[in-house]
């Protein structure tokens, strides 16, 4: 999602004046760390206090957290193996959504912290405490 770096930072700074305070930055934190620096660091407050409650106990890396719809787009769109839901369908436009690369160190934590595991046919995604916001993602996109 690297290559449309530009235009998802667009589209997050005008999802996030959609619902003035609906995003909040996850990182900086001790035990957080972003496997890439493409990653958009947002989540819902709820989803991010989740996220912390469950870094205090386990070191988390994240490989994917709130994506924009061009985000979405790319991903489904491009072909790969993985299990990736179609534009305007993904809690990850939500930002209550995260992949974890170390999913089975972390996942007591972070179910402890109220993150539903997805399961094992998605083993790295959990859902986070929020409201559902993918349709804010999809006006974001018409708005840009």
């Amino acid at each position: 999602t690297a290559g449309v770096g530009g235009i998802s930072r667009q589209l997050a700074e005008t999802q996030m004046c959609l619902g003035s305070g609906s995003f909040v930055r996850f990182t900086p934190h001790a035990n957080i760390t972003l496997s890439s620096s493409s990653i958009l660091p947002y989540l819902q407050g709820s989803a991010r206090s989740a996220l912390h409650a469950a870094a205090a106990r386990t070191p988390i890396r994240i490989n994917s957290a709130f994506r924009t719809l061009a985000q979405q787009y790319v991903l489904y769109h491009g072909g790969g193996c993985a299990l990736v839901a179609a534009p305007g369908q993904s809690n990850h436009q939500s930002g209550r959504a995260i992949d974890v690369q170390n999913y089975s160190a972390a996942r007591p934590a972070l179910q402890a912290a109220g993150c539903t595991w997805l399961g094992s046919r998605d083993p790295w995604h959990f859902d986070c405490p929020g409201s559902d916001r993918r349709r804010d993602s999809v006006r974001a996109f018409q708005r840009v």
